[in-house]
């Protein structure tokens, strides 16, 4: 099974999930527990306000689980640098 939608913890405020953090580890074992294989993972704060800083944030996440997670980067397309910001997430960042 995949999950499509799933989110990070937000860091930037303490309205999702009531502020609860938890890490990969945390997560991968939430995942084992509800017999979901993969995940693709977005950021809460980038949904939001989609900055480098989000997206650097997601690909941190997954990145202890590649075969699990995937990172889903977020981009404002009225932003100036919106392109680059993509072709970053690709190319750096693997999200």
């Amino acid at each position: 099974m995949i999950d499509f939608h799933t989110h990070t913890p937000a860091w930037k405020s303490s309205t999702w999930l009531a502020g609860a953090t938890f890490g990969a580890g945390e997560f991968a074992a939430f995942m084992d527990g509800a017999g979901i294989d993969a995940a693709v993972v977005l950021s809460h704060d980038g949904l939001f306000d989609p900055t480098p800083e989000a997206n650097d944030d997601v690909a941190g996440f997954v990145r202890e689980y590649p075969d699990r997670m995937v990172a889903f980067g977020t981009v404002s397309p009225r932003q100036r640098g919106a392109v680059a910001e993509v072709e970053r997430c690709f190319a750096t960042l693997g999200s």
